[in-house]
């Protein structure tokens, strides 16, 4: 997908001047993923380039961004090879592996000894659970569950944790997903949040239909279901060839109309479907949720943990260029510090 610089179409004579002006593709800035693109809703700030932009609206195969000035904490672009977590088996046995002392043996001796701290420092959860840590850091405050079930999952877990935190009153400020943690961070202490409530399964309910209806991720797939469909006409050899933008609002509108009118159309249901599977792996976060049913442990802990020290310096692995840069070097620095001491 293209990103371009948001510019404002020039007013026709005699146009009011109160009336909006139209969203066009201005200086183009780059390509970005195009799923990554989707699963953001207008608003939403992420890293390109060393810089901030803000989303501001998906026309076709470009995205219209602004600069965001003075955005604090932007989204890490996710690219293709993301969408490649690891497998069920694999998880597990690495859930294992950080549980069982006489399955450690074979690994490094730093391994084992990072084993050994986050045993003294919080714990090691058992393979059937999922560890929850709190902590505040440099004037937020923090909380990271580790599911061990691949980032593709991880995501949409971030994404619908946000919204439940924003209705508890947490005021979170962003989250970051990795292969095998989730790292949420916000204004209000976390620590005494009813996990069993915020885990459960209902999340993939209302929460997740809401935050759908936000992104472009369903247009974009019910766009690809409708060609498949024949209900948006291919180009053709010798026929007059339709932009993408000519498809995107021809599909576009279609989508509004069944959403309005039919929202079971088998389309809608077909589009859910590939969301589901191709971008949000629900199948996969639907088994964790049900798997950590009464088996969540939560810590409490005054400082970043060595499981949650990783998953933390991820989130300034995009360099900015300038000042900053150096002021993030020694921030990572403090932080492994801070853990492993």
């Amino acid at each position: 997908m293209r990103l371009a610089h948001r510019a404002g179409a020039r007013p026709r004579p005699g146009t009011p001047k109160n009336e909006p002006r139209p969203l066009i593709a201005g200086r183009r800035l780059g390509q970005i993923e195009e799923y990554f693109i989707e699963g953001l809703a207008p608003g939403d700030s992420f890293l390109f380039a060393g810089e901030v932009l803000r989303l501001v609206a998906v026309e076709g195969k470009d995205a219209l961004v602004v600069r965001a000035q003075g955005e604090q904490n932007p989204s890490v672009p996710s690219y293709a090879g993301g969408k490649f977590p690891l497998s069920t088996f694999l998880a597990e046995r690495v859930r294992e592996l950080l549980h069982d002392p006489k399955k450690q043996k074979a690994l490094p001796a730093q391994v084992r000894d990072w084993i050994k701290l986050q045993k003294r420092r919080s714990i090691v959860p058992k393979p059937d659970e999922m560890l929850i840590e709190s902590f505040p850091r440099a004037q937020k405050h923090y909380l990271v569950c580790y599911p061990f079930e691949g980032r593709l999952a991880h995501q949409t877990l971030g994404m619908l944790l946000s919204r439940r935190l924003e209705r508890a009153g947490m005021n979170p400020l962003g989250f970051l997903a990795s292969e095998y943690a989730v790292a949420v961070w916000g204004l209000e202490p976390m620590g005494g949040l009813d996990f069993s409530a915020l885990f459960d399964e209902d999340m993939l309910g209302d929460d997740l239909e809401s935050w759908l209806a936000e992104s472009t991720l369903m247009k974009a797939t019910f766009a690809k279901c409708a060609i498949i469909a024949g209900m948006i006409e291919r180009n053709r050899p010798g026929a007059e060839r339709k932009t993408g933008r000519q498809v995107s609002f021809s599909t576009d509108l279609i989508y509004d109309v069944l959403k309005q009118y039919e929202p079971d159309h088998i389309l809608m249901q077909a589009a859910f479907a590939d969301a589901g599977e191709g971008y949000l792996d629900l199948r996969r976060l639907g088994a964790l949720l049900a798997r950590i049913k009464g088996r969540i442990v939560h810590r409490d802990l005054d400082h970043v943990s060595p499981f949650a020290a990783p998953v933390m310096l991820e989130v300034g692995r995009v360099p900015i260029e300038g000042a900053a840069e150096e002021a993030i070097l020694e921030d990572a620095a403090r932080l492994i510090d801070e853990a492993m001491r």
